[in-house]
């Protein structure tokens, strides 16, 4: 009987014992980076703009600098940009990220359970 194996990992980030990054707040931070617009990358992920905000600020609150930056509209309506900062952390996640997939994903030609 042949059975087929995979590991997954998912990576969290803890700053001061509590979650900092994770995959969803990466997700939200690139897709602010992409569309500009906090609403438009909160509708994108499905979720509520309110707590699209509580992300960002919780992330501000735990990080002590601004990852994201957000301005208010009038004519030219508001808009978000994610900070140098912010683009480093993003960096770094997938980094660590990929290498973590590439360990779980290398094959070892002799394991059979």
């Amino acid at each position: 009987m042949s059975h087929a194996f995979s590991l997954q990992a998912r990576m969290i980030v803890q700053l001061n014992g509590e979650n900092f990054l994770g995959p969803g707040r990466i997700e939200l931070l690139e897709k602010i980076k992409s569309t500009g617009s906090i609403s438009e990358a909160s509708r994108l992920m499905g979720m509520s703009y309110r707590k699209a905000l509580h992300v960002i600020d919780r992330m501000n609150q735990v990080y002590g600098h601004d990852l994201v930056l957000t301005w208010k509209g009038g004519a030219e309506k508001g808009g978000a940009k994610i900070t140098e900062m912010g683009e480093i952390l993003i960096a770094r996640y997938q980094e660590v990220c990929l290498k973590i997939h590439r360990l779980l994903t290398l094959e070892e030609p002799h394991f059979n359970p």
